[in-house]
């Protein structure tokens, strides 16, 4: 498995210091944790995208000014390409 961190460095709570607790979640389970860094609206897409070219590939959406402002397309997309996605808060819920 595979799960991209979705966030906007000029918003977001900086990973670096949320990385411990993630890497250490993830190697427990054997997931690869990589950084998808967006800067715009329209680079969300290629994210997603990226995450369902493979098999066992998924999201989590960190806590993000930018990722609230843009949830909707989020939501819709990660459910367009089948991407599991795991949200930081559960009015990310459709």
């Amino acid at each position: 498995m595979r799960m991209a961190l979705l966030f906007n460095p000029a918003t977001a709570f900086p990973v670096q210091f949320l990385m411990p607790s993630i890497q250490a979640a993830a190697s427990s389970l054997a997931i690869q944790i990589g950084n998808a860094p967006v800067h715009a609206k329209d680079e969300i897409e290629a994210v997603i995208a990226a995450q369902a070219r493979n098999p066992g590939g998924g999201l989590i959406v960190m806590p993000d000014s930018f990722n609230t402002v843009n949830r909707e397309s989020i939501i819709a997309l990660a459910a367009r390409y089948g991407v599991a996605t795991i949200y930081f808060n559960r009015f990310f819920r459709n």
